[in-house]
Formats: C-alpha cells, sequence, structure tokens
C-alpha cells in the first residue's frame, strides 16, 4: 500500500493540468494510409466516437472537447487490411503521442500520460501477485472437466484447484478494495475500481460512494458515477424550474 501511495502522490502535480477544452492526439505512423479513430464512453452514453481522422502518410492529429480529464480513451486504426486498437489513459490536453510504422500496427508507441503508466505499473504488480496462481488454477480446471473418465484423484484435484481459484480471487479482489480505500482521495484509483471491482457491482458502489475525489467532472469519475448511482451527464440533467 505504501509503495503504491508514493507512486501515485508523484503524479498529482500533473493532473492540475486537466481540462475539458481541446484535448489533442498528435503522432507519426509512417506510411500509415487509412481511418484513425478515437473514441471514450461517456456518462450514460456508452462509447462515443469522439474524434476520426482519413490519415495519409502517417500523420495523426486527433482533437476533442468532450472529454474532462483524465479519461480513458481507445484508439482504432484500419490500413485496409489490418486493424488495431489501443486503450489508453489521458492526463494532460496536448501530451499524448503515437509513433510507429503503418505496417506494424501492434507494435506503435502511446505515450505523454504519468497516469497510464503508473496505472500499467499498478496493474503489473497485482497481476504479479495473483494472476499466476488464478491463471495455473483455471487451466487445471479446463484439463480436468475435459476428461472423459475421471478418476478419483482426478475429482480430488478439480475440487483443489477450484477452491484454489476461489481462494486467489476472493483474496484479489480483497486486495484491490482495500487499496482503493487507502487511496481514496487518488484519481488512478478510478481506473482500479471500474476494472477490477467489477465483479461485484454493490461493492463498486460502496467504494465508490466513499472515495475523496476532488475533481468530480472529470470523464472517468462521471462514467463511474453514472454506472454505479444513475447520475446524468450535465448534458442530460433535468432542467431547473424557473
Amino acid at each position: 500500500m505504501g509503495k503504491f501511495g508514493i507512486l501515485v502522490a508523484a503524479i498529482a502535480f500533473c493532473l492540475s493540468a486537466c481540462s475539458s477544452s481541446g484535448v489533442t492526439v498528435r503522432g507519426e505512423l509512417a506510411g500509415f494510409n487509412g481511418t484513425a479513430k478515437m473514441s471514450a464512453e461517456l456518462p450514460g452514453q456508452g462509447m462515443v466516437v469522439l474524434a476520426e481522422q482519413q490519415v495519409e502518410d502517417g500523420a495523426i492529429e486527433l482533437k476533442t472537447d468532450q472529454l474532462t480529464l483524465p479519461a480513458r480513451v481507445w484508439f482504432y486504426f484500419n490500413n485496409g487490411s489490418d486493424e488495431y486498437t489501443r486503450e489508453f489513459i489521458i492526463d494532460q490536453v496536448d501530451k499524448t503521442k503515437i509513433s510507429g510504422k503503418g505496417k506494424y500496427l501492434d507494435q506503435m508507441t502511446i505515450s505523454g500520460s504519468v497516469l497510464n503508466k503508473e496505472y500499467l505499473e499498478l496493474k503489473g504488480q497485482i497481476g504479479e501477485k495473483y494472476d499466476g496462481a488464478i491463471a495455473k488454477a483455471t487451466k487445471a480446471i479446463e484439463k480436468l472437466r475435459a476428461k472423459e473418465k475421471p478418476t478419483t484423484t482426478d475429482r480430488t484435484l478439480l475440487v483443489y484447484n477450484q477452491n484454489s481459484l476461489e481462494k486467489n480471487l476472493g483474496a484479489r479482489f480483497r486486495y484491490v478494495k482495500s487499496l482503493i480505500e487507502t487511496n481514496a482521495d487518488m484519481e488512478i484509483v478510478l481506473f482500479v475500481l471500474k476494472d477490477m471491482l467489477k465483479d461485484s457491482v454493490n461493492v463498486q458502489k460502496e467504494v465508490f460512494n466513499k472515495l475523496k475525489i476532488e475533481n468530480k467532472g472529470s470523464n472517468i469519475y462521471m462514467v463511474l458515477d453514472a454506472d454505479l448511482n444513475g447520475a446524468a451527464a450535465p448534458s442530460e440533467a433535468a432542467p431547473v424550474a424557473e
């Protein structure tokens, strides 16, 4: 927990630059000719295409005024024969950069977000702690269930691995919940909460409503609020009676 707190504290100054106007993503995919899109989930609307560009000679420039940062976006590229989608957390209005080659879309680099970098590091730490055991138990269960004539030993191993899977899934869930609660004022936990507590909407809602996030106008905050509390986006709110 302490390490996580130190990591995210270092990005606080970056998030002060967040804004709802003029988010621009630039880049160069050498030799790319085709379609580039930037999409995001908007409160109460689901996934929406925010910007679309017919790219010539690899020059990327996608702009939107529909986001208040931080926000998660999805970049989509189609060169006529291949399609590629990458998600990314944007935390500053004019720092996100895409680079790579049009032939190798899966090898592109997207940079310019401290929050995205820290989120991936945190996700990797949680995965290292729990996901190996979860994957091992899941694979064993699938193999044992596929046997046409399981032996007594097979059945015993199946129960063992089912218990191991439930134990590790539960431990990961509790760890993530505790991590979020310990860092309740950090915007990074909004992404953690959305991704890693989704197996229990009731717990998600309980934890979300106890957070101490100052920036309640960000895209990620408002998406969660709409999903968990039914809060409408500002444009969808009921008009005030005069």
